[in-house]
């Protein structure tokens, strides 16, 4: 599982409707390059979905990271920014080797917290990551793989 924040966004008047800034697009198009090395590096799974907030700044993380994988991204509303802990467990139940979360925070880093057991990784920065081999949807039931909190 790899929980990823989307890159950084500008201001609108509707904060649903905040795209990515120029600088947002360019590192995430970096990161996604290294997140791809990295994963082939330490002989994780390929990305087998990527699923993200339906807020625009996310779904624009999830089109970049999606195309860069070649994985078509799935809009869902429970990743929106009201998202909690429990919504995650329908993830779970699809038995995929690799599935991508692309949502906000504070619930990037909760969720990822949650899987650890601990608030030792970082909160992720706009455009930050983390893989985490997890044996389920709990606490403590995750150790991360790879993480990129900053990019």
């Amino acid at each position: 599982m790899t929980v990823w924040r989307h890159g950084e966004a500008g201001s609108a008047p509707r904060d649903r409707d905040r795209a990515l800034t120029t600088f947002g697009i360019q590192a995430l198009s970096k990161a996604v390059l290294r997140f791809e090395e990295r994963t082939h590096d330490k002989f994780l799974p390929s990305v087998t979905s990527v699923l993200s907030s339906p807020w625009l700044r996310t779904l624009q993380t999830a089109d970049i990271v999606g195309k860069a994988l070649a994985v078509s991204p799935t809009a869902e509303a429970w990743l929106a920014p009201s998202a909690v802990l429990t919504d995650v467990e329908a993830v779970f139940e699809r038995q995929e080797k690799h599935v991508l979360l692309v949502s906000h925070q504070p619930f990037v880093s909760e969720l990822l917290w949650y899987w650890l057991d601990s608030t030792a990784l970082a909160p992720l920065a706009p455009g930050g990551w983390a893989s985490v081999a997890i044996a389920g949807h709990g606490r403590g039931l995750g150790t991360v793989a790879n993480s990129e909190v900053q990019i």
